[in-house]
Order: C-alpha cells, then sequence, then structure tokens
C-alpha cells in the first residue's frame, strides 16, 4: 500500500479489484462521546449525509458509521464522481447543515432501534467490562439524541472531523479532483484518548445467549493491539478446531472477533455459535 498526503490528511491507496472506493476515517467515536450527549457523532455524519445527497446519487453507494473509537464514510463508485463526494463531505463536515437536524436524529433514533432487536453481544461484554465509561458506552442507546441541538453539534464536528485526526484509504491511484480540505482543529494539537481501564476485578467474562440459528457462547480476554496479538488468537482458533474435546461438542462454527479498546489494547472474543439447541 502507499502513502502520501493530501493538504495535511494521510492518503493510503493501493490498486484493489472492483469498483473505486474512498475510506474516510477519523479519530474520534462513540467512546469519546459524554453521556448526555451519546449519538452526537453520529448525528454530525447523518447532517454531511443530507448535505451531500444530490451529488451522491452520482456514486454507487454511500455509507456512515460510528463505532467506539472511530467514525468512517465509505463511498465507492466512479473514481471522479467519488472524488467529488469525498471533497464535498469534507466541507459539511466543516459546517453541519443545521435545517436537517429533526430528521437526523429520526435517522440516529431508527437505526438504534434495529440495533436494539439484534443480540449484540460483543457491546454487552463492553458494557460488562467497562461499564458506563469509554468503550463500554458503545452497549448503551442514545437516550437524549433529541435534545442535542444545532450548536453542539458544529462544536463537535469542528473538535473532532479535523485533518489532524483524519485518514484516508483509496482502492486505486488518487483521481485527479481528489481535493479533500478539512479544518485545523479548534482548540489546539489533538489530545490522546486517558486510557480507559475496565472495572474491577473484571476480566475474562462467559456470554451465553440466543441466537438466530440456536445457542452462542463466547469468551473474551484483553491483548495487545498488535497484528501479532491478532494472530495469536487465529492460531488459538486452529488449535481448539483440532482438539477432540472441543469438536466433538462443537454443532455450530468457532469465529473470532475483536474491537480497539484504546491504550494500545484490543478486546478478543472467540465465538461458539450451534447451528441448533442442543438438549
Amino acid at each position: 500500500m502507499r502513502r502520501t498526503e493530501i493538504n495535511g490528511i494521510p492518503l493510503y491507496w493501493d490498486d484493489v479489484p472492483g469498483p473505486f472506493t474512498a475510506h474516510l476515517a477519523f479519530g474520534t467515536g462513540i467512546a469519546d462521546e459524554p453521556f448526555p450527549r451519546l449519538g452526537i457523532t453520529e448525528l454530525a455524519g447523518q447532517l454531511a449525509l443530507a448535505a451531500v445527497a444530490g451529488a451522491a446519487r452520482a456514486c454507487d453507494e454511500i455509507a456512515f458509521a460510528a463505532e467506539g473509537r472511530f467514525a468512517r464514510f465509505s463511498v465507492s463508485g466512479e473514481r471522479e464522481r467519488v472524488a467529488e463526494l469525498v471533497n464535498l463531505l469534507c466541507r459539511a463536515l466543516a459546517e453541519p447543515p443545521a435545517d436537517g437536524l429533526a430528521a437526523a436524529v429520526r435517522r440516529v433514533q431508527a437505526r438504534r432501534l434495529r440495533e436494539e432487536r439484534r443480540d449484540r453481544f460483543q457491546e454487552r461484554e463492553l458494557g460488562f467490562r467497562y461499564g458506563l465509561r469509554g468503550p463500554g458506552k458503545v452497549a448503551w442507546a442514545a437516550p437524549a439524541v433529541a435534545h442535542i441541538g444545532a450548536a453542539d453539534v458544529r462544536a463537535w464536528a469542528a473538535g473532532r472531523f479535523t485533518r489532524d485526526g483524519a485518514v484516508l484509504v483509496l482502492g486505486g491511484r488518487p483521481p485527479e479532483a481528489l481535493d479533500p480540505r478539512l479544518p485545523e482543529p479548534s482548540h489546539g494539537p489533538r489530545a490522546g484518548r486517558p486510557v480507559v481501564e475496565p472495572l474491577p476485578d473484571v476480566t475474562g467474562c462467559w456470554i451465553e445467549g440466543p441466537d438466530g440459528y440456536g445457542e452462542q457462547v463466547t469468551v473474551s480476554f484483553e491483548g495487545p493491539a498488535t497484528p501479532v496479538g491478532r494472530l495469536a488468537v487465529d492460531i488459538a482458533r486452529a488449535r481448539a478446531l483440532r482438539d477432540e474435546r472441543v469438536t466433538v461438542n462443537l454443532t455450530g462454527s468457532l469465529e473470532v472477533a475483536f474491537s480497539y479498546v484504546g491504550g494500545g489494547r484490543m478486546l478478543f472474543w472467540l465465538v461458539r455459535v450451534s447451528t441448533a439447541v442442543e438438549g
């Protein structure tokens, strides 16, 4: 993968088969939001999407996601059209339009409601481990998102959607039309995230719960946020699948999931999902 910089934003690209895709990511997410303002990152993203809705029709797909430690826009389509849309997104993020706030709130509430109906074991585990702090906040709905004002959203975007916290990843050579311009941070150099420790006496956790295909069981543990740590979990999974004591009781699949929790750490899950309810 090749690296360059455009308007102060780090840019990585490589030739990838398929439609041309751009990912504009920011190092901010739900873990950074104060509890009374849960949902504010997604609100800012939804306002930006609404502001570029006309140009987005010329692209194949545009999506936005706010997760625990980052927020990301993804755009795919014809190269120059994608570039133009990324440029417009950056302008919209600099000053999200307030006139679409009510509709953005409804979209956030609707998505959160859909998520609540799913069995979100990873989010529940983060909540059990960290409480209502840092990455643990992803397990909670946004209880007061309808009371977040336009001034709050603009202030949050001005402090978070800035060039020092952004990265752009492309699935091909940068188009000539690409000219993303993000504002400088309004509060000086970006402050590092405080390390959020798990609650006292909370280490690995087992969670059992119903799944659409039967029983689901997971075990979790923390490890370094490095490729070596990720590889170690893959090795553990492969060894488990060769152990007769495991496979004799395994009616479904054994998967690996992970989430960044800050402080150079990751939370890993070994997930066992059966294809039928046992017993």
